[in-house]
C-alpha cells in the first residue's frame, strides 16, 4: 500500500530529528547555561530579523563568560542548529503539504470503502 511507504519515511525522519537533537544537546550542555538555553529556545534563528531590539537585547547575557576556548564546540553546535532548523523548515514547506494531500486521499479511500458520507 502506498501509505506504508509514507509512514516509514515519516518515522525515519522523526528518528533522524531525534538523533540530531540529542547530538545538539551535548554541544548545548558544553556551552550554554540551562536557564539561558531555556530563554533562547523560544526563538528560531531565521526569525531573529523580526524580533524587536528590546527583546533581542534582553536575550544577551548580563555577564557573558569567555567562549574563546570553546570555538570548536560552538562551531559544531551552530552547524547542527542550522541543519536542524533547515530540515524543520523544509519539512514545513515540502513534507506537510504532501502529507495533507495523502491524508485526504486516505480519508476519501476509507469513505468509499465503507460507504461513509
Amino acid at each position: 500500500m502506498k501509505y506504508d511507504g509514507i509512514i516509514n519515511e515519516i518515522e525515519m525522519e522523526a528518528y533522524n530529528h531525534q538523533v540530531r537533537g540529542n547530538l545538539l544537546v551535548n554541544h548545548i550542555n558544553q556551552i550554554l547555561e540551562p536557564a539561558y538555553h531555556q530563554k533562547l529556545s523560544k526563538y528560531f534563528l531565521f526569525s531573529y530579523d523580526t524580533i524587536s531590539k528590546n527583546t533581542m537585547e534582553s536575550l544577551f547575557p548580563a555577564q557573558p563568560e569567555s567562549l574563546e576556548n570553546k570555538r570548536s564546540e560552538i562551531r559544531e553546535m551552530l552547524n547542527m542548529v542550522v541543519i536542524q532548523q533547515r530540515n524543520l523548515q523544509r519539512d514545513i514547506d515540502d513534507e506537510w503539504p504532501q502529507a495533507e494531500v495523502m491524508a485526504n486521499e486516505l480519508i476519501n479511500d476509507f469513505k468509499k470503502e465503507y460507504q461513509i458520507h
